[in-house]
């Protein structure tokens, strides 16, 4: 994600036009119950409700201000009618978005055939800390002039800010890019605190990233990326949320032109040191990346050939500290990429080194890049080093194949010695990362892209995710349980969340 906040005169000029919230009748044949479609448009100032049988569409962008909340009755379906539309809940504002598992709300493509991009997407804004708060309070990406966020030295108290809920909710085909480099995602969160509750929210067919957080202490649980083009959960200026039961799903055929990923970590755009830190943690998340099938192997040509532009299943970076256990990554050209690329030498990877970031008790499978033509070899549950399930960068650019004769997975980057550097924070089995050559075995039904009704992301028969879960260390807010990944024997996507063959898919 691209991190350069901008604004720009004609969009600061259509926020001024928009000084009211507007209804207007949309389709005067009687549709839904016999009520008509409510276009609504502009700023949100007072307490409003939707109900179902208002049909919603929204006409362009709409701004919940300061004081007002928006409550939005549980099976209702709002749909776009323009590529800008989006709904912008600003700091002291709320919504109150609360769907039921036999209900839930749907934010969706107001077109017949729907395509990512379609519309804007949800954005919520917020008052707790974030780290690019400078002298005066950031702009939120894509052009518009909402401000968002507090500095790190405001008191404490801001980061159990209370933006509303969202629970039971998806949002559908959105996303856009006014600005290169400046994007509104599925759903962004801008310094949203603790008070905010986002809870089972699934993004589909997302035109660039399906959830991004922007500074702010908001936790988060069973969270669903499916098929976006960017990235899936992508953290910034300084997040120090808690997310826990989340799902990406990706397309073979499809990634971002910036290089798509399941996770993307950043401190800021420059790797600085300006606090508060990204100190986000995610535990049991499933992140499936789009190579499906091990089957063909050299050394020359990746499996079944995915996108050129997918890069790994997380990617830290930009003096990141994010941690992510207890979760599964499987079926990514790279499995955990870490990227010292931007900021002093060795930034990021010192925050592993040191404990800050944790990469622990996780199963990393399915790892495309760099095999051996005898890859076939391997037998599932042991790592002999000839794959990248785990790759480091420095400013001079990739080693991880400095010493490719021993070392397939990493490099010695600046320390003595390997098994002081990568093994420290990531092989050392003290840390609990598994590795296995091949990706069967773990979850029953996870590449399913011809036919969506058939996946099922619980545990297969046997699975090693089974067990090795370990919450030591963790905040007490986690819910402790003994499998890793996002599901067990449950599905908690059951009734609300949807897995359509999306157009470009």
């Amino acid at each position: 994600m691209k991190k350069h906040l901008k604004s720009i005169a004609a969009c600061a000029l259509l926020v001024a036009v928009l000084v009211s919230c507007k209804k207007k009748e949309d389709d005067p044949a009687p549709s839904n119950g016999g009520t008509t479609n409510k276009v609504v448009i502009g700023n949100i100032t007072s307490d409003q409700t939707w109900k179902v049988s208002d049909n919603i569409q929204l006409g362009g962008y709409v701004y919940v201000k300061s004081g007002a909340t928006l409550t939005i009755e549980a099976g209702s379906t709002i749909k776009s009618s323009t590529i800008q539309s989006a709904l912008i809940v600003e700091p002291g504002a709320k919504i109150m978005a609360v769907g039921t598992a036999s209900s839930p709300i749907v934010f969706t493509s107001g077109n017949s055939n729907p395509r990512r991009g379609d519309w804007a997407g949800i954005v919520l804004c917020g008052n707790a800390m974030t780290n690019n708060y400078t002298s005066t309070q950031p702009l939120i990406e894509g052009g518009l002039a909402t401000k968002y966020g507090s500095q790190a030295t405001a008191d404490a108290s801001v980061n159990a800010d209370n933006s509303g809920t969202l629970s039971y909710v998806r949002i559908e085909y959105a996303g856009y890019a006014p600005i290169p480099g400046s994007e509104l995602n599925g759903l962004s969160m801008y310094a949203l605190g603790s008070g905010t509750t986002i809870s089972h929210v699934q993004v589909t067919a997302a035109n660039d990233d399906s959830f991004e957080w922007f500074g702010g202490a908001v936790n988060c649980d069973h969270l669903i990326a499916y098929m976006g083009l960017d990235d899936d959960f992508d953290t910034d200026n300084g997040f120090s949320g808690h997310v826990q039961f989340g799902l990406g799903v990706r397309s073979r055929y499809v990634a971002d032109q910036s290089g798509s990923k399941g996770f993307e970590s950043d401190h800021d755009g420059s790797a600085n040191t300006t606090t508060p830190n990204t100190l986000c943690k995610f535990s049991n998340m499933t992140i499936v990346g789009p190579v499906n099938s091990m089957g063909n192997i050299s050394t020359s040509v990746a499996p079944n050939a995915v996108a050129a532009t997918y890069i790994a299943g997380m990617h830290t970076r930009r003096n990141s500290s994010i941690s992510v256990v207890n979760s599964i990554i499987m079926g990514w050209p790279t499995g955990i990429l870490i990227d010292s690329k931007t900021g002093g030498s060795g930034v990021t990877c010192a925050n592993y080194v040191d404990g800050t970031g944790m990469i622990k008790n996780n199963l990393i499978a399915g790892i495309s890049k760099n095999f051996k033509a005898n890859a076939t070899a391997l037998q599932p549950g042991t790592d002999i080093m000839v794959y990248d399930a785990v790759s480091v960068v420095n400013g001079s650019g990739d080693l991880t194949a400095v010493n490719a004769t021993t070392i397939k997975d990493s490099t010695t980057l600046t320390w003595p010695s390997y098994a002081s550097g990568p093994r420290t924070f990531v092989y050392n089995a003290v840390n609990g990362n598994r590795y296995q050559y091949e990706h069967s075995g773990i979850l029953v039904n996870p590449f399913s892209e011809g036919t969506p009704s058939a996946y099922d992301f619980r545990l297969a028969a046997s699975s090693p995710a089974a067990s090795g879960a370990d919450f030591t260390g963790l905040p007490t807010d986690f819910e402790t349980v003994s499998y890793i990944g996002a599901f067990s024997t449950t599905d908690w996507t059951a009734g609300w969340a949807n897995f359509p063959q999306t157009n470009n898919q």
